[in-house]
């Protein structure tokens, strides 16, 4: 289904459940106590999907300098903004940091890592939507993958065989990036979309991905060895990793295109509407609540029954939040990589 965002635009609902899904994962995956079955089971695809929806959703046809002012305003000053606020946040409030002032900035600024904050991937998706953006002009469908498989491959090989290290702004992964972007742009610009939606919609489409992908998650675990693969773990095998990535966000796909409850569909809607603002403030809320539950004594209650607890928490953890959210959405869109249009009185 496609929604109207405002004059001009238009938001594909189901992209927004698949990232309010996923979302929900990011959440339930920076928990300490989360059971490693539920790792293996949304870890393949969860990031993925981020970038295969960024890729569906890429607008190729701006000029380069509107391109750039848009994605400055929409990615790279919410990841500084929403950063500074989680670091004052942090200092004041002492919500598990492990670094002082300084270091946080510098890890900010520098973007040479994963650890200690959760806005990396917004930095990376901006990045990634630079370097892309080149790529997307070319019209020759045999170049553009053959850009795609010399970035993937260049990507995995500097990584394994040169510098084993994290390059500032997430280069070490923008190659395998580029290609998931580039597989979400080919998918928009090769398959209408209402014929898109109808394979999605299809219980015999989702029934054949999610048994080809129970079959692969046993293969790794079985046989390989593999807890669960995570989204740059392709040393358990590139083929696998490419496989079982792809069939994944299929699998998260089909599901967002289900019929469930209208009231429990706009939650989640709006949490993929919004994920600026959960990314960065999920973990401290996340925090608050484990140091609570703590307090009141029931920690060891909640650890030994982590595949309830966890899911329960991160799901107050995402209902909690909406109320802030929606502040910032007003009072701040900016931050959140969101402007206000008067003619439609609301932020978008």
């Amino acid at each position: 289904m496609v929604l109207e965002k405002s004059a001009g635009h238009k938001r594909i609902e189901w992209l927004d459940i698949i990232k309010g899904y996923c979302m929900l994962f990011v959440m339930l995956h920076h928990l300490p106590f989360v059971p490693m079955i539920y790792k293996s089971i949304y870890a393949p695809f969860f990031l993925t999907a981020f970038w295969i929806s960024g890729g569906y959703t890429f607008n190729s046809e701006m000029q380069w300098n509107r391109f750039l002012i848009k994605k400055v305003q929409t990615l790279l000053v919410p990841t500084m903004v929403l950063g500074l606020i989680c670091i004052v946040s942090s200092q004041i409030l002492s919500f598990n940091e492990i670094s002082n002032m300084g270091e946080q900035l510098r890890d900010l600024l520098l973007q040479d890592g994963t650890d200690g904050h959760r806005l990396w991937f917004v930095a990376a998706m901006f990045v990634a939507c630079c370097i892309f953006y080149p790529i997307s002009k070319i019209k020759d469908t045999k170049v553009y993958f053959l850009v795609l498989f010399l970035l993937g491959v260049g990507n995995i090989v500097f990584c394994e065989y040169v510098y084993g290290g994290y390059l500032p702004w997430h280069l070490s992964v923008m190659g395998v990036i580029c290609v998931w972007m580039g597989i979400g742009y080919y998918i928009r610009k090769s398959i209408p979309i209402d014929r898109l939606e109808k394979i999605l919609c299809s219980k015999y489409f989702l029934g054949g991905v999610v048994l080809v992908y129970s079959i692969l998650e046993f293969i790794a675990i079985k046989f390989l060895g593999v807890q669960y693969i995570g989204f740059s773990d392709w040393q358990e095998g590139v083929l696998l990793y490419f496989i079982i990535n792809i069939i994944g966000v299929s699998v998260i796909a089909g599901i967002a295109n289900l019929i469930i409850p209208r009231w429990i569909s706009n939650i989640i809607i709006f949490i993929g509407q919004n994920t600026l603002f959960y990314f960065a403030f999920h973990g401290k809320i996340e925090s608050l609540l484990i140091a609570v539950i703590h307090k009141i004594g029931i920690g060891n209650l909640v650890w030994d029954y982590s595949y309830i607890s966890s899911v329960l928490l991160t799901l107050l953890t995402a209902v909690v939040l909406i109320i802030p959210c929606m502040i910032f959405r007003k009072l701040l869109p900016f931050a959140v990589g969101k402007t206000y249009r008067r003619v439609n009185k609301r932020v978008v």
